[in-house]
């Protein structure tokens, strides 16, 4: 009688621990759901749960990948400015988030920068084709990537155009086209269009070939970082 009662206690406790190591695996899904976009580009969908194993880190070291590229001076120094501005606490990155997950993004967008030469002379800096969107499983921090990111040879970031001739494009907000602060504003406006808010919108409405709606974002950017990109020298 004593061994059928310690057989069956057994036999219980078994079970309740198998029961209980289903419902504890169960409760454990993964929530990552595709987003709607309004964007014709197609998207994939993926968790960034492995960059967050770092997000408790106080001091995360900035990657300068785009160093090893040889994208010309202009664009590193650009770049660099860039992570400068977005390193530090200020009005700018109130905007773009914490500066772990924004300098991450801006080190995947320069990885795929390259330098061509286009027949729009108006086009400083052209993303597109597909693109990944990324959501992080800890903070929810959500971005884009597109595949391509073209910085033309004889456009406002590279080139200084003529007041006269090209009225609309020798000009980057406020600055001169081909300067250092045209250069960066023109590097944040492109790293709005990868970024959502709390929201879930992107930090800027996605503007193609719209020159006034493109315009009004480089404004809103601008204002946004005025006094960041003003301390450039």
């Amino acid at each position: 009688m004593l061994r059928r009662y310690s057989l069956f206690v057994f036999l219980f406790i078994l079970t309740a621990c198998l029961i209980n190591t289903r419902f504890s695996v169960a409760g454990n899904p993964n929530n990552n759901s595709p987003t709607n976009d309004n964007s014709s580009s197609s998207s994939t969908v993926s968790s960034a749960s492995e960059d967050d194993k770092s997000s408790d880190k106080k001091d995360v070291p900035v990657k300068k990948e785009w160093l090893n590229r040889n994208l010309g001076s202009e664009i590193e120094i650009a770049l660099d400015d860039v992570t400068t501005i977005l390193s530090k606490r200020n009005r700018c990155t109130d905007l773009y988030g914490e500066s772990k997950d924004v300098l991450m993004v801006l080190n995947f967008f320069a990885n795929r920068i390259e330098r061509r030469t286009l027949e729009d002379s108006g086009v400083g800096i052209r993303m597109f084709s597909n693109y990944s969107s990324i959501i992080s499983s800890n903070t929810g921090f959500t971005y884009r990537m597109f595949e391509n990111v073209i910085i033309n040879n004889k456009g406002p970031f590279l080139k200084v155009h003529n007041s006269a001739k090209f009225p609309k494009i020798s000009r980057v907000g406020s600055f001169f086209s081909g300067t250092r602060k045209a250069r960066a504003l023109m590097l944040l406006h492109e790293l709005a269009h990868l970024i959502k808010d709390s929201s879930g919108n992107w930090l800027i409405p996605d503007d193609g070939a719209d020159f006034k709606l493109s315009t009004q974002n480089t404004t809103f950017i601008e204002r946004t970082c005025i006094k960041e990109i003003e301390s450039l020298k």
